[in-house]
């Protein structure tokens, strides 16, 4: 990893805050910057002398003003004039500079990180019969400005999730509670900009627990029937790891979840999206039912967009109603605003559909 350092001096007299101070300090106040832009708050700057730290902080937008100069960082450097004063962006050295006593100096620390050269070589320890295992890897030779690592898991046909965001300094973890089947494990180093470097190995575990289920159903909120062809998305973190679709009665089925939280999303053409979380335990069933609205449906009748619900979308822009969130048609956050009204009266003589 290549690192390159540009900082700008000028001289202030500021409050010291921060570590106590020795009996000779000097403060160093400024911006830090990563690849060329603000870093983000909890970034960790730091100040060494002869590999002791002498201060660090963590970054924080608007941390202050001095001479009309926002900064972000402020360190307290206790030392003798003279002493090289080490400057750290987490662990990646990005400037030197000679300590003054009693000065206060504006420093500007940038840290240029081009891209993570290599990622950690990984292995699986596992013995047969057994719902766990434990991923181990070696470091890339060159570690600086490493920020952490992330591990992801793959079962069968699912798509990646993420199972832990492990230290800079970790070299293992024991992922429990499997189900049978194949698995990829896929390890990402990560730096302080956060690019990636990821391997992957692959395992078939035999012998894992037993599978839990998702059971559920999506229906109209306006009779409660069956609403066929739903795309229901099964997350997990985030990830959509599993989708398919209702069958002619509105109902789903996922099978062979391992044990966690999960999100299930359903949408449609003409209705609004639906979402709820389901927790499961291994090896347990969850019933669960979502209900659908249907665009333009505001009297909830079945039917979208006819006179009594532009009735309704009139009533609701001039507040004689109060609006819901089924009255923001053009997703603008704005209820019952005139580009709502403008697409009910449009979809009410069939010029256009809601989707």
């Amino acid at each position: 990893m290549r690192l390159y350092v540009f900082a700008a001096v000028l001289l202030f007299t500021c409050a010291v805050c921060g570590q106590p101070s020795p009996p000779c300090d000097a403060v160093f106040w400024g911006n830090v910057t990563i690849n060329g832009s603000i870093a983000p708050n909890g970034t960790i700057a730091s100040a060494w002398i002869n590999n002791v730290m002498m201060d660090s902080c963590e970054t924080e937008n608007w941390k202050g003003t001095a001479y009309g100069k926002v900064y972000n960082y402020k360190l307290h450097v206790g030392g003798k004039s003279g002493d090289i004063v080490e400057f750290k962006i987490y662990n990646a050295t990005v400037h030197t500079d000679t300590l003054d006593c009693g000065e206060t100096t504006n420093l500007d620390l940038h840290l240029w990180d081009e891209d993570v050269d290599e990622s950690a070589q990984i292995s699986i320890n596992y013995t047969e019969g057994k719902a766990n295992l434990t991923v181990e890897w070696t470091a890339g030779r060159d570690t600086t400005g490493i920020s952490h690592y992330e591990l992801w898991r793959r079962y069968e046909s699912e798509n990646f999730t993420l199972v832990a965001r492990l230290n800079a300094t970790d070299r293992e973890y024991t992922d429990t509670n499997l189900l049978s089947g194949n698995y990829t494990y896929k390890l990402c180093t990560v730096d302080f900009v956060g690019n990636k470097n990821c391997t992957e190995a692959n395992v078939t575990v035999v012998g894992g627990v037993e599978g839990g289920k998702i059971i559920g159903s999506v229906t109209y909120t306006c009779n409660n029937t069956g609403i066929p062809n739903v795309s229901v998305s099964l997350m997990r973190d985030g990830e959509i790891i599993r989708d398919t679709k209702t069958n002619e009665t509105g109902q789903f089925l996922f099978e062979d979840l391992s044990e966690g939280n999960y999100s299930i999303k359903v949408s449609k053409p003409h209705f609004f999206d639906n979402e709820t979380d389901v927790s499961l335990i291994a090896g347990d069933e969850s019933d669960i039912s979502l209900r659908m609205w249907i665009k333009g449906d505001l009297n909830n009748n079945g039917r979208s967009a006819d006179a009594g619900d532009v009735s309704l979308m009139l009533k609701g822009s001039v507040l004689i109603i109060e609006p819901d969130w089924r009255y923001d048609l053009n997703n603008n956050g704005k209820l019952a605003d005139a580009g709502d009204v403008l697409l009910i009266l449009k979809a009410s003589v069939g010029y256009i559909e809601l989707i």
